[in-house]
């Protein structure tokens, strides 16, 4: 590059695009890109560049937890639990003040006072007010959010939703069973309604499901206790007099069934009448479709976690934890006593969990106590304290490096 003439004043944005790549590529963080893509039109053109980001994925594999984003459901209480270990990161400290911010301002729209949440993933939140037929989805970085097109009526009742990559989204019935084994399920149907991100549209698809799986799946499909996505593949808690406990895999990426067998010890547990049937929670452990199980024994304070790969159908016991040290630390630290153990998050080899103290008369919640457990370490961080009720939600929040929302080079947006 040719020197400058003499008296002729020269920035960063004289540079061409290449040496721009490679200042960017030597950013400390996912965060620190993200800042920098959201400069002006020029830096996003290079920041998203596929050249650039196989580059940049190589230098930073993983994204930074930042904590637990938790609500009871709405977003007017939304709140962000900070990880204790993001306190010492200079570089997203800037980042968790956007995040403190966006939070507050979705918990002050006033366009629907009743936003429930239905997923969250990356940085995207899928909302929908309690009474009315419209669906949000919202980036909780930039503030920014687009109304989706209303699904089919008729399809979308007694569904859940998930959020997939990409913005994509997919609805799975719920058929909870009734006391009543003689009234037929809500949903007859094993339909699910998919949007496409790209297209704007839905589509209503009715999965296949695995020739070796065709019985099972027939005796279970109409007994479903809760849904939870891992991945791209969304697991229906599922049972049945004659198959037991377990497992309808929806690949999403195929959309085709499979099940899953629980742990052997999940089939053994005996479970008190009236008990959620919540009694473990999935992990979502890297993008090859491995996963893992956590189930906690609550009153006992043991924590046991499964792995499981894509390619295999057992589950390897990992990690048998007794938790008993802890609570004893925690109810002496805070003079308080404890009732049970309780796991709120799984995500990528760690674990959230929820220590729940005795409720005080007339106390609207229970004093709970967080921490997350790091697996591979068997170290415990971000211990607080919150008063949470029992239906309350929560969500890993990773910060995506790369703004969803952020216009493609080109577009005629004005830059910031």
């Amino acid at each position: 590059m040719a020197a400058p003439a003499a008296g002729v004043e020269t920035s960063f944005d004289d540079l061409a695009d290449d040496p721009v790549g490679e200042v960017f590529v030597r950013l400390p963080s996912q965060a620190s890109l993200a800042v920098a893509s959201a400069v002006c039109r020029r830096w996003r053109g290079v920041c998203t560049s596929p050249a650039f980001l196989r580059r940049f994925h190589r230098r930073h594999p993983g994204a930074p937890f930042l904590g637990l984003i938790h609500s009871a459901g709405g977003v007017w209480d939304l709140r962000l639990l900070r990880d204790a270990g993001t306190r010492s990161r200079p570089d997203l400290g800037a980042s968790l003040r956007a995040v403190d911010a966006a939070v507050l301002a979705l918990s002050r729209l006033r366009r629907y006072q009743d936003l429930q949440i239905l997923d969250y993933r990356g940085g995207l939140l899928v909302l929908k007010p309690r009474k009315y037929n419209h669906l949000f989805l919202h980036d909780l970085l930039t503030g920014r959010h687009v109304e989706l097109r209303w699904p089919l009526p008729h399809v979308f009742s007694n569904m859940s939703g998930f959020l997939l990559d990409g913005g994509n989204i997919v609805f799975v019935c719920e058929n909870e069973p009734g006391n009543n084994r003689q009234v037929p399920p809500r949903c007859e149907s094993d339909y699910s309604c998919v949007y496409s991100a790209s297209t704007g549209e839905w589509q209503l698809v009715q999965p296949s499901c695995r020739a070796a799986d065709t019985a099972r799946y027939a005796a279970c499909r109409h007994d479903v206790a809760w849904s939870q996505r891992a991945g791209e593949v969304v697991y229906s808690r599922c049972s049945g007099r004659d198959v037991g406990r377990c497992l309808v895999a929806l690949d999403t990426r195929t959309m085709s069934r499979s099940i899953v067998t629980l742990p052997s010890y999940l089939q053994r547990v005996h479970f008190p009448w009236g008990k959620p049937e919540r009694d473990f929670t999935l992990m979502e452990m890297d993008d090859r479709g491995n996963i893992g199980l956590v189930a906690a024994d609550e009153a006992n304070f043991v924590l046991r976690v499964w792995l499981r790969r894509e390619e295999g159908d057992e589950w390897t016991l990992y990690r048998k934890v007794v938790l008993l040290g802890l609570a004893h630390r925690v109810a002496e630290r805070y003079d308080v006593h404890m009732n049970s153990l309780q796991v709120v998050a799984a995500y990528s080899g760690t674990v959230h969990l929820r220590l729940v103290a005795a409720a005080e008369e007339q106390c609207k919640g229970s004093l709970c106590f967080f921490a997350s457990l790091n697996l591979a370490s068997m170290e415990f961080s971000n211990v607080q304290s919150e008063t949470v009720c029992e239906e309350d939600r929560f969500y890993p929040f990773t910060l995506p490096w790369r703004p969803p929302f952020l216009p493609p080079p080109g577009d005629e947006e004005a830059d910031n």
